[in-house]
């Protein structure tokens, strides 16, 4: 019974570590879209683009 605990308890460490432990130091994503395609991206006034 004590035995069921623990490694209940140790699974449950394991899966809530596993999402910090695969986060390296990668660059950021990038990706590339049309500017003309409001709302996801449209240009702003300053230059450059802008949206979702």
């Amino acid at each position: 019974m004590i035995y069921r605990r623990f490694a209940a308890i140790a699974v449950a460490a394991l899966v809530g570590a596993a999402p910090a432990l695969a986060q390296d130091k990668q660059p950021p994503l990038r990706t590339g879209v049309d500017g003309t395609f409001a709302p996801h991206a449209m240009p702003k006034l300053g230059g450059g683009t802008e949206g979702f």
